[in-house]
């Protein structure tokens, strides 16, 4: 079951994420920066949103925490392409700022599962 996956999966499902859409948006656009280009906010960006509900759904533990990985994947994965330069730290923050509304739809995505499945929290709640 997805939900007892290692915790290591998830960051690494969430990572893949921001990979993909900075290459995909990047060369499918020609921009150097996927965040340059307009695809990358009207499909780019949601799509790492959804992705993150996705992953809150399959991993709730913890899920906030994985909206904010996506986007600095992202980010990361463009200074290695690019050049990191002098304004990598205002990078860093700017793919904090954007992990917000992904750690947002994660926390949804969590509650969501909720409804439905049974919470692996409450399973191991009574367990030495």
């Amino acid at each position: 079951m997805a939900s007892r996956a290692p915790a290591a999966v998830a960051v690494l499902c969430a990572a893949a994420a921001g990979v993909a859409v900075e290459l995909l948006v990047s060369f499918a656009s020609g921009r150097r920066e996927a965040w340059d280009s307009p695809a990358y906010w009207m499909v780019g960006y949601p799509a790492l949103i959804l992705a993150s509900a996705a992953l809150g759904a399959l991993w709730p533990t913890g899920a906030w925490k994985l909206g904010f990985v996506a986007p600095i994947a992202q980010i990361l994965t463009m200074m290695l392409r690019t050049g990191a330069g002098s304004l990598w730290p205002l990078g860093l923050i700017f793919g904090a700022v954007l992990g917000v509304p992904c750690s947002i739809a994660a926390n949804a995505g969590r509650r969501m599962r909720g409804r439905g499945a049974p919470d692996p929290e409450a399973d191991s709640a009574g367990e030495p």
